[in-house]
Parts: C-alpha cells; sequence; structure tokens
C-alpha cells in the first residue's frame, strides 16, 4: 500500500478485542477525526496485524474467566502473570513483523486504544517522526499502555497521575526495540525487563493506582479529555416519554445491571442478589451483551417475580435510554458502563473486589461519592437502597465531579479533534484544523 498524499493524511486506529471498550473508544475517535476533514482512517486490531494467535488467545482467554466470573483468576494470570512472563517474549518475536506491516499501512498518524501493542507502535512513531496517542480505555493504569513517545489521551485526571508515577528508566520504557535489533539486543531486553519487574519493587510496578502517594517519574504528555462516549449519551432526554417509548411499566425505581458487554455470571449473581434482597418494586434492566444464552435464560423467567420485572437486554444500541430512566446502576466497574453513567447522571454500585483494570473506577467512586462500593451482597443491597434514597445527592455529587470536562459531544469534538488535526498539520500539510 502506498503513503497516503499531502491532502488525505493517513491514521491508523489500533484497537483490540478484550471485551467491546477498546473497539467502541476507537469508533468513537473515528467519528471525531473521520467526519469531514479529508482524513484516511484504517481501523484494524492489533491481533489482525500481526495474524498473531498468542494475542488472539490471550483475549479469548480473558473473556472465557471473565465471563464465568473467574476475576481473580483473570486478574493474576492476564493483568499480571501474562504482563511479567510471556509479554517481553511477544514483543521480541514479533516487533519486526509489527514493523513490516506498518510499513506496508505507512500511517501519518497512529492512535491506540489497545493493551500490549503500544511498545512496538511507539517506537515506530518516534522512528518515522508522527504523532503516537494513546487513548486510555481503562481509568487503572499498565505499563504497557503507557509510552514515552505517546500523548496520553485520558478520561480524567487521575490517570494522568497515575502515568506520571511510571519510571521511564526501566527497560520497558528506555530500551529501544525495532526491526534492525539483533537477537543479542532482543534477548538483553527480556532480561533487564525481568530483573526491573520480578523484584515487585514498590517503584518497579507494572500498574499503580490512582490514589497511589508514590512521587512522579516521568513528564509523558497527556490530555484529560472527559468520558470518551458516543454523542447519544449527552443528549438530554424525557424519562416519561422514554419510559412510553420502551414500554417500561410503574416501579418504585428502576435499576441497570451489568459487567461490561460480557454478561455471564457476575450479571446472574447481580441478579439474584436483588432477587433474593432487595424488597422495592423496580424494573431491573440485565444488559447480557454478547451473552446470548444468558439472556435467552434470563427470557424464560421474566414472568416469575412478584417484585421484580426482569428486563433482559441483549447487545442494544440505546442503553443511553435505559441509563436514562434508570436511578442507578449495579454493575462490574469497568470503565465504559461507567463513564456512560456518569454522563447520564446515574449513581453507581459496585463490588470493591475486582480486577485490578477495574480499580481505578472504584477508586473514583469513593474519592468523590460518585455512588457506594461494598465488600458483601447484603452490604451492597444496603448501598443501593441508600443511594436510592438519596439519588439527588449522588447525581450533584456525579455533576460537580464532571464540571471541568467537556460538557457535550461537539465540545469533546473539538478538544480531540483540533488536537489531532493539528498534530497532522504539521506532519502532512492539512491547511486548517477544521471544524
Amino acid at each position: 500500500m502506498e503513503s497516503s498524499t499531502e491532502a488525505s493524511p493517513r491514521v491508523l486506529l489500533l484497537y483490540d478485542n478484550q471485551g467491546h471498550g477498546h473497539r467502541k473508544r476507537a469508533e468513537i475517535v473515528q467519528s471525531i477525526i473521520g467526519g469531514g476533514a479529508g482524513v484516511e482512517i484504517l481501523a484494524v486490531s492489533g491481533s489482525e496485524l500481526l495474524g498473531a494467535s498468542s494475542v488472539s488467545g490471550i483475549v479469548s482467554l480473558w473473556n472465557v474467566l471473565m465471563k464465568t466470573d473467574f476475576h481473580r483468576t483473570a486478574d493474576i494470570l492476564v493483568n499480571f502473570l501474562i504482563r511479567l512472563f510471556p509479554l517481553p517474549i511477544i514483543e521480541i518475536l514479533s516487533t519486526a513483523k509489527f514493523f513490516e506491516r506498518l510499513e506496508r499501512l505507512a500511517p501519518d498518524a497512529i492512535i491506540s486504544t489497545a493493551d500490549g501493542f503500544n511498545k512496538a507502535a511507539g517506537q515506530y512513531a518516534k522512528n518515522k517522526g508522527i504523532p503516537f496517542y494513546i487513548v486510555l480505555t481503562e481509568i487503572s493504569v499498565f505499563l504497557d499502555i503507557v509510552s514515552p513517545n505517546a500523548t496520553h489521551i485520558c478520561y480524567f485526571e487521575d490517570t494522568i497521575k497515575a502515568i506520571h508515577r511510571f519510571n521511564f528508566e526501566k527497560a520497558y520504557f528506555s530500551v529501544e526495540l525495532d526491526k534492525n535489533t539483533d537477537l543479542r539486543g532482543r534477548l538483553a531486553y527480556v532480561l533487564k525487563y525481568w530483573r526491573d519487574y520480578l523484584p515487585f519493587k514498590p517503584g518497579n510496578r507494572i500498574s499503580h493506582d490512582l490514589s497511589s502517594s508514590e512521587i512522579r517519574r516521568n513528564e509523558a504528555a497527556c490530555l484529560a479529555a472527559g468520558p470518551l462516549v458516543d454523542r447519544r449519551y449527552f443528549s438530554p432526554k424525557d424519562q416519561c416519554a422514554l419510559k412510553k417509548k420502551l414500554n417500561i411499566p410503574d416501579a418504585e425505581c428502576n435499576i441497570l445491571i451489568a459487567s461490561g458487554s460480557i454478561g455471564g455470571a457476575y450479571v446472574r449473581r447481580l441478579l439474584d442478589l436483588l432477587l433474593k434482597r432487595f424488597t422495592r418494586t423496580a424494573n431491573v434492566f440485565v444488559v447480557c451483551g454478547g451473552d446470548v444464552g444468558m439472556f435467552q435464560k434470563l427470557k424464560e423467567c421474566v414472568h416469575r417475580h412478584t417484585h421484580i420485572n426482569v428486563i433482559p437486554l441483549e447487545f442494544v444500541h440505546n442503553l443511553d435510554e435505559y441509563l436514562a430512566i434508570s436511578d442507578c446502576t449495579v454493575a462490574r466497574p469497568s470503565a465504559g458502563i461507567f463513564i456512560e453513567s456518569l454522563v447520564t447522571r446515574t449513581p453507581f454500585v459496585t463490588y470493591r473486589q475486582t480486577p485490578t483494570n477495574d480499580k481505578g473506577t472504584v477508586e473514583l467512586i469513593e474519592k468523590y461519592g460518585l455512588g457506594e462500593v461494598r465488600d458483601t451482597g447484603e452490604e451492597l443491597v444496603a448501598a443501593l437502597e441508600q443511594v436510592l434514597r438519596d439519588k439527588e445527592l449522588y447525581s450533584k455529587r456525579i455533576h460537580e465531579f464532571l464540571k471541568p470536562y467537556p460538557k457535550d459531544f461537539d465540545e469533546l469534538s473539538r478538544i480531540l479533534g483540533d488536537r489531532i488535526r493539528s498534530d497532522l498539520a504539521s506532519v502532512r500539510g492539512l491547511s486548517e484544523p477544521g471544524p
């Protein structure tokens, strides 16, 4: 594939398939920078770009473990052990192929919403002198979604502080790998990586909490853009009209439960908890996502409960409408459903024990009072009752928390679009940033 023309800069949008959030944020970024701006966008998954079965295997393993509610196992195995041991080996085996394929695509900028590919993508961008952006799809931070060569686009300022705690003198950040790195250099990188991170010293962590008191260690470029959600989530909505449109019966409250786009046993556990312990009349929207089996099972039992009306939802494109009429979200604290709940001013209730990639959400909820976090099922139901009693208080806290960030999708588009188009202009000569 030949290089793009001066009038049509080419942007590579790199995502992965670990849950729906990575692809969804990529689609939103694409809508922001691709709308009539004379920009050619190539959207591709990292595993597709590499043709790497190992990457697809890791993604599949994560999705299976999360769907079956083995969250602790997923956390230890995927978030930590795979990052500690296979990650550097996968990098040295795949970087040359990664570079070759990037050279065929010849992007003028790279935007990544993926995990695991950012060291190679950042090195390529540095070698070619092109802009590189990492769009963090989580609120928590791992080392492979941080790069000295990137501008990091985050939802909130708290994540930026975590990014700045990584030590860029460590091998992952300081050792350069490209297609010309010889075998000796690649092996030296792996050994240095293990030397840095296997001792588990505080300054050598592969992830950083938002609340850590560790010192700032780098000057990585960052931008807190606010919640990166579709335009429709920002749109004002008439709750009465929506309830009529969606055929939602009257009840004391409406509750939405979810586990990202995965569905699975976690969702069923939350539903069973409410059926057993929650005493109010309620419409409970159960987001099954891609879990077709769960959706079919719930459809069979929707009429079996006297005080709770179970409304199972497949992968829906109007989740914003269900959130707008919900009094509370009770869910796994994945960043996607959390930021969507924030924009619709819906308080969030969740368990404290969660995989590390979701802990940033828990920290924000507790720090800013955006909902409630509890340890046990009994405590969770009590917290839900508390949130329902004081919903206006929680909605006000959410409003105050979001004040520094874009108020609508147009403002969000201007902030991100102008920044990216300005950088592209310096590379490919776009005459103006565009609207």
